[in-house]
């Protein structure tokens, strides 16, 4: 990368290189670096929640802790019996 001509074009050998703007084929604009990013305040962010366009979600809603606490006692209570069907079996 640093020996490309397109490094050397634009920094040469005495210039630090910085962010630039590059315009690619597909695009008519450069792209914006990260400085000059849309950054949203508290404002616009409840402007934007109060229109719809943004769904503000508070917590998960998790269902799945009944469907495990079912499996942590059906297993324990399955494999007992399962070893006493094994052990009426076996003494018979």
């Amino acid at each position: 990368m640093l020996n490309t001509e397109e490094y050397l074009d634009y920094f040469g050998d005495d210039t630090v290189p910085y962010q630039r703007r590059r315009i690619l084929p597909q695009r008519p604009l450069g792209e914006l670096p990260v400085s000059q990013m849309a950054r949203y305040d508290d404002h616009h962010l409840n402007q934007l929640i109060t229109s719809g366009q943004l769904k503000y979600f508070t917590r998960v809603i998790d269902r799945s802790s009944s469907v495990y606490r079912g499996v942590i006692f059906l297993v324990p209570i399955a494999s007992i019996a399962l070893l006493i069907a094994t052990l009426i079996l076996v003494i018979r």
